[in-house]
């Protein structure tokens, strides 16, 4: 349905604009091709909202998948931000791990619909918050293993644990 709802978005607003683009645009057709791509936005934000089996009442799915990813976030950052320099671990293996961090926080980017439909726009503004602050410091933290520079990556990888901790404690308190 997503899929089918992009179609039609992206039809639509190419028929408008080729229609109001014509010499003599025609209104009739101009107000068929928005409608089409009206119908695509709202069949796209329908399936964003619906993401979770049995919708807006797929809560306790939702609350899990949510929950899950974000304990996974904070434990692995909790994990990594603790690896002393000298434990052996090369930064390659470092920056490898933060690589399917990054993963999980597409995982869990990709529910932010979902979790809309469930939970409201404050509350998911709240725990957006904190999770953008971890996945920053998630991406700062690459940033500075690739330049060569170890303790700066800990420091990021402690900040995004912070962050990561933030997203858990709110998703724990809302989804209760």
């Amino acid at each position: 349905m997503k899929i089918a709802g992009y179609i039609l978005f992206v039809a639509g607003t190419m028929a408008a604009l080729i229609v109001a683009s014509s010499p003599r645009p025609l209104s009739a057709c101009f107000a068929a091709a928005a409608v089409i791509g009206a119908a695509g936005a709202l069949l796209v934000r329908l399936s964003c909202a619906h993401a979770v089996p049995g919708g807006r009442g797929g809560t306790e799915f939702l609350s899990r998948g949510m929950r899950e990813t974000a304990e996974e976030l904070h434990d692995s950052a909790v994990r990594l931000s603790e690896t002393p320099a000298g434990s052996g671990r090369s930064d390659a293996e470092m920056k490898e791990r933060i690589e399917e961090m990054m993963r999980l926080c597409d995982r869990f980017i990709d529910m932010r619909g979902a979790m809309l439909s469930s939970i409201g726009e404050a509350e998911t503004a709240e725990v957006l918050s904190h999770f953008s602050h971890g996945e920053r410091s998630l991406h700062r933290a690459w940033s500075a293993l690739v330049d060569g520079n170890r303790t700066e990556a800990e420091d990021s990888l402690r900040a995004a644990a912070r962050g990561f901790d933030g997203t858990l404690r709110t998703l724990v308190t809302l989804l209760a």
